[in-house]
């Protein structure tokens, strides 16, 4: 068993640094970094550390690495050795957000005897609670966890599949029935699952919100015309947004509408709003009531944020003609980065926005040519942007930047 003073000692740091971990060269090299103040430095170096790459565990407790017999997981102050998951040619791997179960899904059978290729194991004990057999994946995650590691979900057919734990048995031991169910998410912070199902004849296409365990519906609400629906939780619970793809009659293009619910208020009331221009997507302020929306085409892209009171109004003057595909927020809100992601058109360009105010407001730009991953750190101080070799196979490397914009280190 894992000690726990071991695997979360780095939170004793006095100076209170974070730690990333990046894997570069010919001999996978892993390194552990801290990210200081003036620059990020080395803690722990390893060659071969990792067969192909690395996870931390979202609390911190764990890194893993990944070999041809299994997982490995590393702790404490010197990244000792603390579990092992034997299972040869793992693909993918997660661990739930609470730490207290990992993941771990091979396209091959662990034998010829055992057709299983997706376990789930305890992570302190490295025990196999549950395993499937199941085909070639090409997406992943295969199951999707609750925000407290209660329960686990997927779709099989026209059923919702809801797991409990520890038990890892179907809640009340049976599927949960929903025609043409298309996709699901998990609120990020209560065990609620909002669910669509597509169109079928005249049957209209349907949202669904859902508590768990009890699967009473809090809220539903019928939409027509949709081609597809995307789901889009605030972190704290209080709102969801629900994109709708509609098909216009004799027109080529779709056109966009938002429904937004009201979570936290009486009888769940619904609002709606409409986007003229494609909408690539949208982005929720972790800690406050706005997002944002970006707008337009791959080559040419606008932005508006708004903000949720009474009524759903815009937070200045749309940003026009930006560079970027993706908005990334600050985890504690109200700053966020702008940024086209594997996207050589858009050059790179970064924008550090503070959207704190009535109006946004520009704090600096930079440029990572050609960018394909952005991250914040934990508290809300630095942002990495980094070219992955997954992305690019040249100029791979990383650019660390507070959260104003400036450049910390390279």
């Amino acid at each position: 068993a894992v000690v726990s003073t071991q695997s979360t000692g780095w939170l004793c740091d006095s100076d209170c640094y974070d730690q990333f971990a990046i894997v570069h060269g010919k001999n996978r090299t892993t390194a552990v970094h801290a990210c200081g103040p003036n620059q990020s430095f080395p803690v722990q170096t390893r060659e071969y550390w990792t067969e192909s790459h690395v996870k931390f565990s979202p609390k911190g407790s764990y890194l893993a690495t990944c070999h041809k017999q299994g997982i490995a997981l590393w702790g404490g102050s010197d990244f000792s050795k603390v579990g092992r998951f034997n299972h040869p040619s793992v693909t993918y791997f997660q661990f739930s957000p609470c730490e207290r179960y990992f993941v771990t899904y091979s396209k091959n059978p662990l034998s010829p005897e055992d057709p299983q290729n997706l376990i789930i194991w305890e992570t302190r004990s490295c025990l196999n609670k549950r395993a499937f057999s199941l085909p070639v994946l090409n997406y992943w995650p295969y199951f999707k966890w609750s925000h407290d590691g209660q329960y686990f979900a997927t779709i099989t057919g026209d059923n919702l599949s809801i797991y409990s734990t520890p038990s890892m048995k179907l809640l009340d031991n049976r599927k949960i029935q929903v025609q043409n169910i298309r996709d699901f998410s998990w609120c990020p912070n209560e065990n609620w699952i909002a669910y669509w199902q597509s169109e079928n004849k005249n049957i209209p296409a349907r949202v669904t919100i859902m508590s768990v365990p009890n699967c009473d519906t809090m809220s539903a609400k019928n939409l027509f015309n949709v081609s597809n629906i995307e789901i889009f939780w605030q972190n704290s619970g209080n709102y969801l947004a629900v994109k709708v793809d509609r098909t216009i009659k004799n027109k080529k293009e779709s056109e966009n509408v938002f429904e937004i619910f009201r979570l936290r208020e009486k009888d769940i009331p619904v609002e709606n709003f409409e986007i003229k221009s494609k909408v690539i997507t949208l982005s929720w302020d972790p800690k406050g009531a706005r997002f944002a929306v970006i707008q337009g085409d791959q080559g040419r892209t606008d932005v508006s944020y708004y903000k949720i009171g009474e009524k759903i109004l815009p937070i200045g003057k749309t940003l026009a003609n930006k560079k970027c595909n993706c908005i990334k927020w600050s985890p504690l809100g109200q700053y966020c980065v702008l940024a086209g992601l594997n996207n050589i058109s858009f050059e790179g360009v970064l924008e550090f926005w503070d959207v704190g105010g009535d109006a946004p407001t520009l704090m600096n730009a930079g440029s990572h040519f050609p960018v394909t991953n952005i991250s914040w750190d934990p508290t809300g101080r630095y942002v990495c942007s980094a070219n992955t070799y997954g992305g690019h196979s040249v100029e791979n490397g990383y650019k660390m930047w507070n959260f104003q914009g400036h450049l910390d280190s390279v």
